[in-house]
């Protein structure tokens, strides 16, 4: 529940965080150049920024195997993820290996401890538009880096009217009204 309630309010957030600034919407690149993010052969974000950042922490892993990229390089249609890469030089995945493990400070969350409760809270929120104005002096800079590029078409609030509704019966309306004292 506390992804889908990120990503349907974390876009909000980042449009009021990006209409502070008018660097990469005035850019004619593409905004993951215009930030200066690594890219693979086709322009795309490749993430290795993120996947050195997670490795440098002691307990961060990234498998050597994994990349960031296009579910198909090159084809913008597709899905942005985690794929194990196809290069023939890459090591196997052997079975029981960690694929990924993100350590929970390298995570824009709600508090310190686990509870499911806490996910329905705003604070997870506040700590995003914390980080997202710190910009390159937040302690997790080459994620609020890669944030701060995105496109605002995948705000509900931008889609048409009957994918919205669509979209609020599939939740059965399940998303709280709730909002924290900060």
């Amino acid at each position: 529940m506390m992804l889908l309630y990120l990503s349907i309010l974390f876009p909000c957030l980042l449009a009021a965080v990006q209409a502070q600034s008018s660097e990469t919407k005035n850019s004619a690149e593409s905004p993951i150049v215009a930030a200066g993010l690594p890219t693979d052969e086709f322009g795309d974000y490749n993430g290795s920024d993120l996947i050195s950042w997670v490795n440098s922490s002691p307990q961060g892993v990234v498998h050597p195997s994994v990349r960031i990229g296009r579910e198909i390089p090159g084809d913008k249609s597709t899905l942005l993820g985690l794929f194990v890469s196809s290069d023939p030089d890459t090591e196997p995945i052997e079975k029981g290996e960690i694929i990924a493990q993100v350590p929970w400070d390298l995570m824009i969350h709600p508090g310190n401890k686990y509870h499911h409760e806490t996910f329905f809270s705003c604070r997870a929120l506040k700590n995003i538009v914390e980080e997202l104005k710190l910009g390159d002096q937040s302690k997790l800079a080459p994620y609020v880096r890669y944030l701060l590029t995105q496109n605002l078409d995948g705000i509900p609030g931008y889609w048409s009217e009957p994918a919205q509704e669509f979209f609020s019966f599939v939740l059965d309306d399940a998303l709280p009204p709730f909002e924290e004292k900060w």
